[in-house]
């Protein structure tokens, strides 16, 4: 069965812009962070066999030491703001990207999403009807959501089409998701919301 028909929930399966945006910012920063790993830990480990005690020598003596070296000292901020700059750039141009909602696009559907304890309600405002627990949404268009809660902290997460979004009391925030095609695309409140948080999904 294809993916997207399954209802199988995975960040590494994405069918929408944003997901596939913020799939490619973990790429960037698994790959930099592995590189970082390994060097360090190569490095460290040549020290362990290069400098330990030999046999015969007496091991209370400490090696031969050295202090400072300008050269090294400066490659190596070089080459950590180069890391940094490496990451920062997709993420900068993500979170962009991400809270941008395309407002001139006249056909972007509106939808007020509301959370409780322990369900969701969702309400067309284009439209003028609501749902419970189920979102039906076309393929291929813009979707604006606005996110509100009736009671404590919940997140608004659909895996597959976007990142997690906070529904915090009092406070209004928004995000817009697009689905590449047609398919069931399984959502859930991922923060922690009382003793039947996990029965809340969509």
């Amino acid at each position: 069965m294809p993916e997207h028909l399954s209802g199988h929930q995975s960040t590494f399966v994405t069918e929408g812009p944003l997901a596939r945006m913020q799939l490619d910012l973990f790429y960037v920063t698994l790959w930099v962070t592995t590189f970082i790993f390994i060097t360090v830990g190569g490095v460290l480990a040549y020290a362990q066999i290069k400098f330990k005690a030999k046999k015969g020598e007496e091991r209370s003596e400490p090696p031969a030491q050295t202090h400072g070296n300008p050269l090294v000292e400066l490659g190596l901020i070089v080459a950590s703001i180069g890391l940094l700059v490496i990451i920062a750039i997709p993420t900068v141009r993500g979170i962009w990207y991400m809270e941008t909602i395309p407002y001139d696009d006249e056909d972007m559907v509106e939808i007020v999403a509301t959370g409780y304890q322990w369900w969701f309600r969702f309400d067309y405002t284009d439209l003028g009807f609501t749902t419970a627990n189920e979102v039906v949404i076309p393929a291929g268009r813009n979707v604006h959501f606005h996110l509100r809660t009736n009671d404590v902290i919940h997140s608004f997460w659909i895996p597959r089409l976007a990142g997690k979004k906070d529904m915090i009391p009092n406070r209004a925030n928004s995000m817009w998701i697009r689905a590449d095609g047609p398919g069931y695309y399984w959502g859930h409140c991922a923060e922690f919301c009382g003793e039947s948080h996990a029965n809340m999904r969509f």
